[in-house]
């Protein structure tokens, strides 16, 4: 529900055409901000979307990990590429 208010708030300050940063090294951002397009039928020509490849979130919602440890794992080979 949280995720929906900041939605619904975003798309309504954020005019003419609303601009999301997702990427899944963000979390789960691409998800939620899917669900909600989908879910609330916006259309591909009321809102842009832009996400980055080769980055892999690890941290698992912790805000505080070991020392050293990623929050996110980064591969940019065309392997990686060719899958997304």
């Amino acid at each position: 529900q949280r995720t929906d208010n900041v939605m619904t708030l975003a798309m309504s300050l954020l005019q003419p055409l609303p601009w999301f940063d997702c990427a899944r090294s963000y979390g789960l951002s691409e998800k939620f901000v899917g669900e909600y397009l989908r879910e609330n039928c916006v259309g591909k020509d009321y809102v842009y979307v832009s996400s980055k490849w080769g980055y892999t979130y690890v941290a698992d919602w912790n805000v505080e990990l070991e020392e050293d440890a990623p929050h996110e794992v980064k591969d940019h080979s065309v392997e990686v590429r060719l899958v997304w």
